[in-house]
């Protein structure tokens, strides 16, 4: 059996955590802990036994490694939220830029007194690129302060309605944020400095591997937009030729508009596709094995591993990330610039708002809210905070659903056909991971836990690895199996090690399944 050991606010995650009582070291592989210290728990556990190990700070400075029982400890507060915080900052200056670009071009092409709208759009571009050097102070400016100076910058967009109206809830979004963060008691987050030099070895450096696919990433997206390109000329031709009523079109503009969305389509589909964990553990399992250290197979194995790590995967999807952005881009200014240049009666109104639907116009907006939602969740720490990630990132969810929907005739034609795929897959990834691999979903993190009986990367039941800089190796087997009091903790009572921890049971080869009343 496999279960996670409890924390009275959530799982045990990696982390700094603070001692709520002293603790007296009894053996070699042990630390003592005074009330107050803090400690770093760098492994997560996934075991029954009250005892964690972790890195904590000398008085002369060295680094000290042992164990300490789990109920001994409370997590600290390390700038999560603020982290968050950071990001919609990050991602309310882009958006904010953007949206009074086109309330200013969207005035001057539109409005026969475009006086005041022009002046906003220009007035949201300056305020919303300020945000950059209120970005760069952020340590020492209170999370209020920044809501007050985003507020600020949304003000432009929100009197630019109606193009305006979607950035400006982007800012308020981002300022909501902050005021969280103002009422947490949440520390500071200091981003990391950028550095370029990093960025550019780390794409010289890269593995063949890595450069064959990025070379086949490009070249999938340029013939896919190719095909778009073909399809929107054909619709462009179909509107303008119609029987009834007429619509014209710029041919190239509305051609480029296509040829971006169905770049958007194809890369949200390799998404979803790269997302099913149960067929990346059957193409693991494929190469599992004892190969010879020299044999062609021992280095597949050990790159196919490489490739569906999980940091890996965070890497892919977030390359993806940055490519459907770049795409999403190109696709509204194009289709703005097909909206410019439909005829004085701008017969792009006339095809997708007079109708009565104007699907695409406000189906839009809210993906441009979505967007911004879902790229502030990459700000997220996955491991210290999965259920508040989980929930943000289900916007990933409200996007696929407004995108079906993101059409002239409401239903957009082409995208259910992209998503039926991903979601057949879906479906049998699923039958995969809950009959061949026996997972279960431990609802406490929203994490997918695989049973005992079969492990990819030991290929064998238990034997937790937690050598942390060279210091011990733990051996689930053979090494600190304990037995514990039968008395059970008591939240409410002292810390008495003579009843929590009994020194002559401590290390007894056999284990009881015996829970502590909190920790379960």
């Amino acid at each position: 059996m496999s279960a996670n050991l409890q924390l009275d606010n959530g799982p045990l995650v990696p982390g700094k955590y603070i001692a709520v009582a002293a603790f007296n070291a009894t053996e070699d592989t042990q630390v003592s802990l005074t009330e107050g210290q803090t400690v770093t728990v760098s492994v997560k556990v996934k075991e029954e036994r009250g005892w964690v190990y972790v890195e904590r700070t000398a008085i002369n400075g060295q680094k000290e490694f042992g164990y300490v029982p789990l109920n001994y400890l409370k997590k600290a507060a390390e700038g999560d939220l603020d982290r968050w915080a950071y990001g919609c900052e990050v991602v309310a200056c882009f958006i904010g830029v953007f949206s009074g670009m086109f309330v200013l071009l969207y005035a001057s092409a539109e409005k026969l007194n475009p006086d005041l709208d022009i002046a906003m759009g220009a007035m949201g571009i300056i305020f919303s690129s300020l945000l950059m050097i209120m970005i760069f102070f952020r340590k020492s400016i209170e999370p209020h302060y920044r809501a007050g100076c985003i507020m600020a910058a949304a003000i432009p967009s929100l009197i630019g309605f109606p193009i305006g109206l979607w950035g400006a809830i982007v800012l308020f979004m981002a300022a909501g944020v902050e005021l969280m963060v103002w009422q947490s008691d949440d520390t500071k987050y200091t981003p990391p400095p950028m550095d370029f030099s990093k960025m550019i070895e780390g794409i010289f450096s890269s593995s063949f591997v890595a450069i064959f696919f990025f070379v086949f990433w490009i070249a999938a997206n340029i013939g896919i937009f190719i095909w778009g390109l073909e399809y929107g000329k054909n619709r462009q031709q179909e509107w303008a030729s119609q029987e009834g009523e007429q619509y014209i079109l710029g041919e190239d503009e509305w051609s480029f508009t296509q040829g971006m969305a169905q770049c958007i389509m194809f890369q949200l589909a390799m998404m979803l596709i790269l997302a099913l964990q149960g067929f990346q553990w059957v193409i693991t399992a494929l190469f599992n094995g004892n190969h010879d250290r020299n044999s062609f197979m021992f280095k597949m194995q050990a790159a196919v591993s490489s490739a569906f790590s999980r940091d890996s995967m965070i890497s892919v999807h977030r390359f993806i990330a940055f490519s459907l952005l770049i795409c999403s881009t190109f696709h509204v200014m194009g289709a703005f610039t097909a909206f410019e240049n439909s005829g004085p009666t701008k017969d792009f109104d006339r095809l997708f708002e007079e109708s009565g639907k104007g699907s695409p116009t406000y189906t839009g907006g809210v993906l441009v809210v979505l967007i911004a939602v879902i790229m502030s969740s990459a700000y997220i720490d996955y491991e210290r905070r999965r259920a508040h990630f989980a929930y943000v990132h289900m916007a990933a969810v409200a996007f696929i659903l407004v995108l079906v929907l993101h059409g002239k005739d409401v239903f957009a034609p082409n995208v259910w056909k992209w998503l039926l795929g991903p979601f057949l897959l879906f479906l049998l990834d699923k039958a995969f991971r809950y009959g061949v691999f026996g997972v279960r979903q431990v609802e406490e993190d929203g994490a997918y836990v695989q049973q005992d009986q079969y492990d990819f990367n030991t290929q064998q039941q238990g034997n937790y690895d937690y050598n942390q800089q060279g210091q011990q190796q733990y051996d689930q087997n053979a090494e600190y199996n304990q037995q514990y009091s039968n008395q059970q903790y008591d939240p409410n009572a002292q810390y008495d090690q003579n009843a929590q921890y009994d020194q002559n049971a401590q290390y007894d080869a056999q284990y009881n399944q015996q829970q502590y009343n909190n920790g379960y």
